[in-house]
């Protein structure tokens, strides 16, 4: 085994996000599946920590008189991440702190951690982000692509045009809860004014958990410079994302363009199979890449926002967030979770040290989860 591949190996590897648990939820297992991380793969790619994420699509927000069954939703999910750990207790364990983490680590195992992404999962009540973070959830992604009744979405916000809304008293009381519980605020797909409102709230450092260099690619959904420093200069973390259109400007301006010449086709199968994430997200790549043809997006982009982040505010304040399983586009060379050693050896090729790299790879992640959750 060479030099890179002993650190790889070495070194505690973390992922702050990533949406596997659709697939689970959809019946699938992470035994095994066609998307882009399950057991096998994870351990060839020397995964140690992995945070899934609940997603609750927008679907089940209340229309036409329909009850809002995003929290049932989350459970849901929930239920079906429990059944998977117990049926995977050779390989996986679940985990709620850095402690555990670092036990279940040594005995071989998946740390498997909980995130929500998006908080109208929690229906505006504070009783229902409790009971989240009874069943194990450690972290909240305030806002999805859609905003709630107190906290404005990025998304929302880039379509309005300019910043407005943040969090609203009851959004600054579910921040104030989530410090008091040890539960991280995550600020991944919010607001602008969302960010700045949680940045004067918050007692406890927070973190974007799958975003990436505005500098280097100018979506919305990315940082700004002043936002990386606010954000690590009070003890936060950022993961990179691996989603190509974060990554790479260019193939964000094509995507956006061949989404908008398949806009219909789009909201059909958005009307086709509402609940089907996984199978949605098959089609739509299938779509897109129909309509875009073939854009190279190499996994040096995701050296190079991490690179760029390193250098702004210094190498304790970068992790990996990749969003697999959440994104049907990412780096040609980086298809799944087993191919992440190329990230160990794109960071030597720049110049990092070994303790950088390890940092980055995880020793950051792990600092962060036990100052804010024990």
């Amino acid at each position: 085994m060479d030099f890179l591949a002993r650190l790889h190996q070495d070194s505690i590897v973390c992922d702050l996000h990533a949406d596997s648990l659709q697939w689970v939820a959809a019946g699938g297992s992470l035994g095994g599946h066609a998307g882009h991380l399950d057991l096998p793969r994870a351990r060839a790619g020397g995964l140690d920590l992995q945070f899934f994420s609940v997603w609750v699509d927008v679907t089940y927000l209340p229309t036409d008189g329909e009850p809002d069954r995003s929290f049932a939703r989350a459970c849901e999910i929930l239920d079906a991440f429990e059944r998977e750990t117990t049926r995977h207790t050779d390989a996986m364990a679940p985990v709620t702190s850095a402690s555990d983490s670092r036990r279940i680590v040594a005995e071989g195992k998946l740390a498997a951690a909980l995130g929500v992404e998006g908080g109208h999962a929690i229906e505006s009540d504070l009783d229902k982000l409790e009971e989240l973070y009874r069943r194990g959830v450690r972290y909240l992604t305030l806002t999805w692509n859609n905003s709630t009744d107190w906290a404005q979405a990025a998304k929302v916000e880039h379509q309005r045009g300019s910043p407005q809304g943040g969090l609203s008293p009851l959004g600054e009381a579910v921040v104030r809860r989530m410090n008091h519980l040890g539960m991280i605020v995550d600020l991944s797909h919010a607001a602008e004014s969302t960010f700045w409102d949680v940045l004067r709230v918050s007692e406890a450092p927070v973190m974007a958990s799958h975003s990436n260099a505005f500098a280097l690619s100018p979506h919305y959904r990315n940082l700004k410079d002043e936002q990386i420093k606010a954000l690590t200069e009070r003890g936060g973390i950022i993961g990179i994302n691996f989603y190509s259109s974060f990554l790479d400007a260019d193939y964000a301006r094509r995507r956006e363009e061949a989404e908008e010449r398949r806009r219909a086709e789009l909201e059909a199968l958005e009307r086709e199979m509402p609940y089907d994430y996984p199978a949605r997200a098959a089609r739509e790549r299938e779509l897109l890449q129909a309509e875009m043809g073939h854009v190279p997006v190499p996994a040096t982009r995701v050296a190079d926002h991490i690179e760029y982040i390193a250098r702004l505010v210094g190498p304790d304040h970068v992790a990996l967030g990749s969003d697999f399983d959440g994104t049907n586009a990412v780096p040609d060379d980086i298809p799944d979770v087993s191919h992440l050693p190329i990230v160990t050896r794109l960071l030597h090729e720049r110049g990092f040290s070994e303790s950088d790299i390890r940092k980055i790879l995880g020793g950051n992640v792990l600092r962060f989860f036990e100052t804010v959750c024990g």
